[in-house]
C-alpha cells in the first residue's frame, strides 16, 4: 500500500456522490469515470471486479473518490452505500485484496 508521499502519484477517479439518486447512477458514474467504454457487469460482483484491476484500472494502485457521500448514502439508503464502502476497502489498506492498493476517500 502507497505511504503518504507515493498517494500524489496514484490516479485520482472523482465519482459525483451529488448526481447519484440510484445504483444504476452510481453504475453509469463508475463506466464514464473510472472504466470508460468499457463493459461490465454493472452490479456489486462487477464493482468489485473493477476495483481488482480488471478493466483497465492501474496495477499500482489508485484513489477512488466520492464526493458528496452523505448526500449519495442518502438516496441510496444506508445499507447499499455501507456494500459499497465495504467492497472499496476490501481492496485497500487492511483490506482482504489490499495488494490492489485501493484508496477510499469520501467527501
Amino acid at each position: 500500500m502507497p505511504g503518504p508521499s507515493l498517494m500524489s502519484d496514484l490516479r485520482v477517479y472523482t465519482i459525483d456522490g451529488g448526481i447519484v439518486e440510484t445504483v444504476e447512477d452510481f453504475y453509469n458514474e463508475i463506466e464514464r469515470k473510472v472504466i470508460p467504454q468499457r463493459r461490465w457487469a454493472r452490479d456489486l460482483t462487477g464493482f468489485d471486479d473493477v476495483l481488482g484491476g480488471d478493466y483497465g484500472t492501474p496495477d499500482e494502485g489508485f484513489v477512488l473518490r466520492i464526493t458528496e457521500a452523505d448526500a449519495m448514502e442518502a438516496r441510496l439508503g444506508h445499507r447499499l452505500f455501507a456494500r459499497i464502502v465495504a467492497i472499496a476497502r476490501k481492496h485497500g489498506e487492511g483490506g482482504q485484496k489490499s495488494a490492489h492498493g485501493v484508496i477510499l476517500e469520501l467527501a
